[in-house]
């Protein structure tokens, strides 16, 4: 191989290498949608610390957990990023009520912001 054949092979190899997408936080997929039940067991009452372990670890692994711990701050109607902020939002609620027991879900049914859940 040549002096210039290894220097491209090496360019090539180095850009493949560097090239990482990274996941904005308002991403979403094809399998993020509100009927999903993203952990299991659900919440009973007194299994909480159970529940609350898998469904951190769900969330972490689709880079939302910040919406529940405040390190995503909820954002007001004027900033430019609320249009993703309120849909990403809305899924996570939707995401927490699919793990409560129905018997337990009226006491927090009215809240709209993932965090107050």
């Amino acid at each position: 191989m040549s002096e210039g054949a290894k220097k491209i092979e090496l360019a090539k190899s180095s850009s493949t290498e560097t090239q990482r997408r990274t996941i904005s936080l308002y991403d979403l997929t094809s399998n993020d949608n509100p009927g999903s039940t993203i952990s299991r067991p659900m919440l009973r009452g007194d299994n909480y610390e159970e529940r609350a372990i898998n469904l951190e670890t769900a969330l972490y692994s689709r880079k939302k957990f910040g919406f529940l711990d405040g390190t995503i701050t909820q954002l007001t109607e004027d900033s430019p990023n609320y249009e993703d902020w309120k849909p990403i939002n809305a899924l996570i609620v939707s995401w927490i009520k699919m793990t409560i027991d129905l018997k337990l879900l009226s006491n927090i049914s009215h809240k709209p912001i993932a965090k107050n859940l």
